[in-house]
């Protein structure tokens, strides 16, 4: 019978071996992570960026990483240089031609190389989660080195395995917004995100598809580099509008366009030769073959055979430009067939072409407009006096203010003719810009003003009860029928009104803002305004060095704002399934801040004149010939002219018969009891310009009666007032 001792001796030692066996297997395994963790930052630092990406085995979107398949993407990644320091790129793209790809192995290369903090920017918190999670993760997960590397240093070694390979699921892969890569932290965020906008130091920046962003917000987003020693800036989307967003910075770049081979000397750069309403330039149709043509030299072509050509070189940033063309998945046939099923254009022009693109549909301000409102015989600044009147001057100028914290933007018109004249533009910037405006205000003897009521609601009702009755404070909403709503006049029934009278604001105005934009910016394209020379009304204002520099400030800040606004109709972010639509006014690249300023001034226009198109003052009395005869001769041409207009409209209430024609005669008298009528007859006796005691219109200067027809100068009578 063997020894008891011995047994448990030899158990004790068998254990003791398998326990230092497993000690030393796990030592050996985290010895090899740390050795992989090690070896991706080592050929990051050792190798050139293309070599590495091209060599590391990456797997993105279901395929290899191959420059032999996407070679207009060569160039692109040879631009990475070994010193990251200040790096800035700007990619211009078509959709899905591997730029997004290229954007994660720049930043993954970046945050091996570096100890630094990286934001990836996408345009809404969905996408960026999504992304980081999809995409991103995939991207790591389908390369072990790189897989190894994520997380920190002692979570990495207990998520060793005795395999000496780490396991899927105790690496620390982070969370959505925030994931480690060696000893750099990537945040997945979106513009609207306050935290990485405002609060956050970062080293570099990857702004990744964000179309419609303001240029004031990338600005504020870029300041998070302020600290930074590295400073790398990688900008990659498709176009938008001209002059915004991508476009903004590709246009301040060294401009590098995709040009194909072909038998001109300098080749052709196939995105350029479409329009917008013929079609392709460079696709040619044989029988059943459609292939790529030079429109120059006629050579048959192969778009992905080219090279950059740099239209800007020197600049410190680097641009690049590349269309849809140069995609293996794409052919003449394919691209040319989605030009004839397009249904819209800029989608067109913005995914495919890879161009920004202006739809007069959209932004329906063109310099043309502007420049063609210009009448050199006007002059900037306050009406002079003019006793006759004939122009319709008096008592017509509105005043638009857009407020923003620290400086207003200031449009003063008044009535010309059938026409809107401009009388002037100011940038007020001051401790309180209101005082500058109230002093506009009595210099110019503003009739009606209209205030944006945010941001600074307080300071905009304050100065709306410095001049009661002539300043209308402006909010928005969606209106179903309706271009404005004023506070004098409610027109929901009593019987359902939930808000005492007492507490609605009198001189509030309700606007749709996409109506009141799309008829404020028509009057530019109908040709009913006029202003003088644009380079006359000049302003000196702050510039570099803190020095007063003389501006053209309509010709060089409002002329460019007035084409800095967009008209579009757009599906809802959240329920693009739904095929929701909304209407909504766009900002392009910048706050238009004089844009929004003319749609005010035209708000206080509506109050006085309406929407309608304004009736021609025309001073010759032979023009209402037939209504002259029976004139007293004591009246002046003028106002001759002018009795004719309202004759014709009396005559127009009696063809209507004896029902409009005792409504027009009868005097109606409003009390202060009494809610005002609606939808009543505009007559001179509920004008603000009549009076009741002489009988005289002190717009005009002649006697009316009290029954007769408004006409184009009517301002009624606020409901509140007993004015008879």
């Amino acid at each position: 019978m063997p020894d008891p001792r011995e047994f448990i001796d030899e158990v004790v030692s068998g254990a003791a071996a398998r326990q230092n066996a497993g000690i030393l297997s796990g030592m050996d395994a985290a010895a090899q992570n740390a050795r992989d963790r090690l070896g991706a930052a080592a050929r990051a630092r050792g190798q050139s960026f293309t070599k590495w990406a091209t060599s590391s085995n990456f797997v993105a979107d279901r395929e290899p990483v191959s420059l032999a398949v996407w070679p207009h993407l060569h160039t692109l990644y040879d631009a990475i240089p070994n010193d990251l320091t200040d790096l800035d790129i700007c990619v211009m793209k078509a959709a899905q031609g591997g730029a997004s790809i290229y954007a994660m192995l720049v930043m993954l290369y970046v945050a091996l190389r570096e100890r630094c903090q990286l934001g990836y920017f996408l345009p809404t918190r969905d996408h960026a989660m999504v992304f980081s999670n999809e995409r991103f993760l995939r991207l790591c997960r389908d390369n072990e080195a790189i897989y190894s590397a994520m997380g920190d240093t002692e979570r990495q070694l207990r998520a060793s395995g005795v395999d000496g390979k780490a396991k899927g699921g105790m690496i620390d892969e982070g969370s959505k917004s925030i994931r480690r890569i060696g000893h750099s932290v990537v945040y997945f965020t979106y513009m609207g995100g306050v935290v990485t906008t405002e609060s956050l130091p970062l080293d570099g920046i990857v702004f990744d598809e964000v179309q419609e962003m303001l240029l004031r917000e990338v600005e504020k987003t870029e300041e998070r580099l302020s600290a930074s020693m590295l400073k790398v800036r990688l900008r990659v989307s498709t176009a938008n509008f001209a002059g915004a967003d991508i476009a903004y910075y590709y246009e301040r770049s060294t401009q590098e366009e995709w040009t194909t081979d072909c038998k001109c000397p300098d080749g052709v750069m196939l995105a350029d030769q479409w329009d917008p309403e013929h079609g392709p330039l460079c696709i040619a149709e044989h029988n059943a073959l459609v292939y790529w043509r030079c429109p120059r030299c006629g050579a048959q072509v192969d778009p992905k055979r080219g090279r950059y050509v740099a239209r800007n070189p020197g600049h410190p940033r680097r641009g690049f430009h590349f269309p849809q063309f140069v995609s293996p998945r794409q052919s003449a046939e394919s691209i040319l067939l989605k030009w004839r099923e397009r249904v819209d254009t800029k989608n067109f022009y913005n995914r495919i072409l890879g161009r920004p693109f202006t739809d007069p549909k959209t932004q329906p301000i063109t310099e043309a407009h502007l420049a063609a409102a210009q009448d050199s015989t006007l002059e900037w600044g306050p009406l002079r006096e003019n006793p006759g009147d004939w122009r319709g001057e008096g008592g017509s100028v509105v005043m638009g203010i857009d407020q923003m914290g620290g400086f207003n933007t200031v449009i003063l018109a008044c009535r010309w003719y059938d026409r809107m004249r401009v009388l002037y533009a100011e940038i007020v910037k001051s401790g309180d810009p209101w005082e500058r405006c109230a002093q506009i205000m009595r210099q110019y003897r503003v009739r009606v003003c209209a205030v944006e009521a945010l941001p600074n609601f307080n300071e905009a009702h304050r100065f709306a009860r410095a001049f009661d009755g002539r300043v209308w404070v402006c909010n928005y909403a969606d209106l179903i029928d309706q271009m404005v709503t004023w506070g004098d006049r409610p027109r929901d029934k009593v019987s359902i009104r939930k808000t005492d009278d007492e507490a609605r604001g009198r001189y509030v105005a309700t606007i749709d803002q996409y109506r009141m934009m799309s008829w404020a910016l028509g009057q530019w394209t109908e040709g009913r305004v006029c202003t003088p020379d644009a380079r006359g009304l000049v302003q000196h204002l702050r510039g570099e060095g803190g020095l007063d520099v003389p501006t053209a400030v309509w010709r060089d800040v409002v002329w460019l704002h007035m084409q800095r606004v967009a008209l579009v109709t757009e599906e809802v972010q959240g329920r693009e399934t739904e095929r929701r639509l909304r209407r909504a006014v766009k900002k392009i690249g910048i706050d238009p801040h004089f844009a929004y300023t003319w749609m005010l001034l035209c708000v206080a226009w509506v109050r006085i004149f309406g929407t309608e198109r304004l009736l021609p003052i025309d001073p010759d009395p032979n023009v209402y010939e037939s209504a002259l005869r029976h004139m007293p001769k004591e009246l002046s041409e003028t106002e001759q002219g002018y009795a004719a207009q309202i004759g014709e409209r009396v005559d127009y209430a009696d063809q209507g018969g004896p029902t409009m024609r005792k409504h027009m005669e009868t005097p109606h008298y409003l009390r202060v009891d009494d809610p005002a009528p609606q939808d009543e007859i505009p007559t001179c006796g509920t004008c603000t310009s009549f009076n009741a005691r002489t009988g005289e219109c002190t717009q005009r200067g002649f006697t009316v009666r009290a029954a007769l027809p408004a006409c184009d100068f009517y301002s009624p009578v606020p409901a509140q007032e007993d004015r008879w």
